[in-house]
């Protein structure tokens, strides 16, 4: 059996030049500090954008790591007494819909809630309409914050790629957030 891994490139361009565009972008190669990172940049050698890449063997447990490279460790020794979704009071409305409520234990210091917790409500979103699959990938981008609640997010998925869209309900149901996830079996 051969060896599969599945992977992921994104390129972000960089905030400090928006719009910058070059006519045959290079790329620049991997950062010293960074070996899964790259630049690229434009005609003049500017650095207008940044990527990063990673991997994740396809699961098989007949693979495993060499002995003296081994990952695996002792069990822990305490586990969640209640899942962290249900903790955080994320509930699942229907496949592919949950609803976060605003709580004050889960704001941060500008009064909205927290990014981490949007987070959370877009991997339930995307996990409740696909049952035993699980969350590889997951990039969430913060348009607006939410300043009233509830969260609402909302999952459409594809082929185990999935768009979810998230709304702050109290604020006439304005889009707060666009996620895209990656589910694998």
């Amino acid at each position: 059996m051969q060896s599969q891994t599945a992977g992921e490139f994104a390129v972000e361009p960089d905030a400090d030049q928006p719009g910058r565009r070059a006519q045959r972008p290079r790329h620049l190669g991997r950062r010293e500090e960074d070996p899964h990172a790259n630049d690229f940049a434009d005609d003049e050698g500017d650095v207008f954008a940044f990527g990063s890449a990673s991997f994740m063997a396809v699961p098989d447990p007949t693979m495993r790591l060499p002995d003296d490279l081994s990952l695996d460790l002792p069990p822990p020794l305490q586990t969640l007494s209640v899942p962290l979704a249900e903790r955080a009071g994320c509930r699942r409305v229907e496949p592919g819909v949950v609803v976060l409520e605003r709580s004050p234990d889960g704001l941060n210091s500008s009064n909205t809630v927290n990014g981490g917790l949007i987070a959370l409500a877009v991997e339930e979103a995307a996990v409740s309409q696909s049952p035993g699959h699980t969350l590889s990938v997951l990039d969430v981008r913060y348009l607006q914050p939410v300043r009233l609640g509830p969260v609402t997010a909302a999952a459409r998925t594809r082929r185990g790629l999935c768009r979810v869209e998230v709304h702050d309900h109290g604020s006439q149901d304005r889009l707060a957030a666009t996620a895209t996830a990656r589910l694998f079996a």
